[in-house]
């Protein structure tokens, strides 16, 4: 690792560049933070700033470990100890003659909690690169007439990044921000991204009517299509801007396309979609689904064969332990045999791809030795954590203990833990849940987020439609 280090300080781009990549792989994976990341820090720093080439690349990288928006991990907080009490150096080259290395060091600055409001607006009017300009924007320490004025800057990075500032200090945005920044091609330096892209994170903390305004003017399905996987308020609310684009050959099947990922807010331009569903395979099949056609559904089939060929695969270790776990299943569906399908169950816990059903089989086979290992699924809020729980609930834990963790699988982002999740809450019919079951069925934000793009609205607006069914359910239980 030293020597890798040492090159951070080459004169060679090449070797530089190669260096930090090798390190940066032996520290974290992805953002996840490894322990040997704490011991690099003041090395890191150190070469930082004796660095002749990349110098602004390399702070921003020591900046970025301790950035909770890159990182995470175990190690974070004291990463981020380590940095702050060596953090001097590279703190200094806020000083630099070179304004880039300048908005580096802004923005570790900002990761320290060492920016210095009234150096920051002395360093405003003279700041002429614009990767400058925008990082002293998002140090978040200039006046709020300061950052509306910049709403006027000619470089449309720094329009954008004044608007984002202005949001991320809790101010209010102008009623006229500009349009143009709803711009896909306005490059932020990536370090100053929150979860979202830039534009997207605008429009969603926009007001609703400066959110309408502002693609109305500037129409633009991308950032449409990422507001309809995130905000559900969003879709009923721009849908209608769709309609003319529909109307419009050269924007029609991105249209199209967009619409069918709004779920039932595609009613809104039904009529449009009629009259094109019969040239346009997009525009028929959202109507199909807003006429409530189900989704279809291929589960897995066991193939009928002998009891004793599905002892032989269930036992057999050489075989993959899913063909193993459906021979299990189906031995104890034609049997009724529980202690092979209960011994494969134990095998399959530890994957949590196979967990679901391996949880539902030692249900099945009524694996009571297994608790343990069914209670270390129940935190999750993936279909392993439904499963957990009625594995747990059969084996006699008490509902009311399972409740918090079926309510965190609802709000998880996927649809299927959602559903089966609201499923087993229904069945439960605990009326201290109804509360929480109607307030996320009536949330603005969407609450499925993943999966098949086409899909996710459509999910969204199901799980709401099961949510309110089930709060009925219990309520309509608890009167009889």
């Amino acid at each position: 690792m030293m020597e890798l280090i040492r090159e951070l300080s080459a004169g060679d781009p090449a070797r530089v560049e190669a260096a930090w990549r090798e390190i940066d792989e032996n520290i974290q994976h992805q953002g996840r933070l490894f322990p040997e990341a704490v011991d690099a820090v003041p090395l890191l720093v150190e070469a930082a700033a004796r660095a002749v080439v990349d110098r602004a690349l390399l702070v921003v990288w020591v900046g970025m470990l301790a950035d909770p928006m890159h990182s995470y991990g175990d190690a974070l907080p004291a990463v981020q100890a380590a940095l702050k009490a060596v953090a001097v150096p590279l703190v200094a080259l806020v000083d630099d003659g070179d304004e880039q290395v300048c908005a580096a060091a802004l923005y570790l600055m900002m990761q320290v909690g060492a920016v210095p409001g009234e150096r920051v607006a002395a360093m405003w009017g003279g700041a002429r690169d614009p990767e400058l300009r925008v990082a002293l924007l998002f140090t978040l320490a200039l006046a709020p007439e300061v950052m509306r004025a910049a709403l006027g800057d000619e470089e449309p990075a720094v329009r954008l990044a004044a608007a984002l500032a202005l949001q991320r200090s809790g101010s209010a945005l102008p009623d006229d921000v500009p349009a143009d920044i709803v711009d896909e091609r306005i490059a932020l330096p990536y370090q100053w991204r929150a979860q979202a892209e830039p534009v997207v994170e605008l429009l969603l903390n926009a007001p609703p009517a400066l959110q309408e305004r502002l693609l109305r003017e500037r129409p633009e399905l991308w950032a449409m299509e990422e507001l309809f996987r995130r905000d559900r308020g969003a879709r009923f609310r721009l849908v209608p801007l769709l309609g003319p684009l529909l109307a419009d050959p050269a924007t029609r099947d991105e249209a199209l396309e967009v619409l069918g990922k709004s779920g039932q807010a595609a009613g809104l331009v039904r009529a449009e979609l009629a009259a094109l569903a019969p040239d346009f395979p997009a525009a028929a099949r959202t109507l199909t689904r807003l006429d409530g056609v189900p989704e279809s559904s291929t589960p897995a089939v066991v193939a009928r064969v002998a009891v004793g060929e599905l002892r032989t695969v269930a036992t057999d270790r050489d075989r993959h332990r899913r063909e193993r776990l459906d021979a299990a299943r189906a031995l104890w569906a034609a049997t009724g045999e529980t202690e092979i399908p209960a011994a494969v169950a134990s095998e399959c816990l530890d994957n949590r791809t196979l967990a679901p059903d391996a949880l539902d089989l030692a249900r099945l086979a009524d694996a009571r030795r297994l608790r343990g290992a069914i209670g270390a699924w129940l935190g999750d809020d993936g279909l392993p954590g439904v499963a957990a729980a009625r594995a747990a609930l059969a084996f006699g834990t008490p509902a009311e203990r399972l409740l918090p963790g079926l309510l965190r699988c609802v709000a998880g982002g996927s649809h299927r833990p959602a559903f089966a999740a609201v499923e087993l809450l229904a069945e439960l019919g605990d009326a201290s849940v109804t509360p929480r079951l109607l307030e996320l069925a009536g949330r603005d934000r969407a609450l499925v987020t993943a999966g098949r793009d086409g899909d996710i609205a459509w999910h969204d607006d199901e799980l709401r439609d099961r949510l309110r069914a089930a709060a009925a359910d219990i309520d309509r239980r608890r009167r009889v």
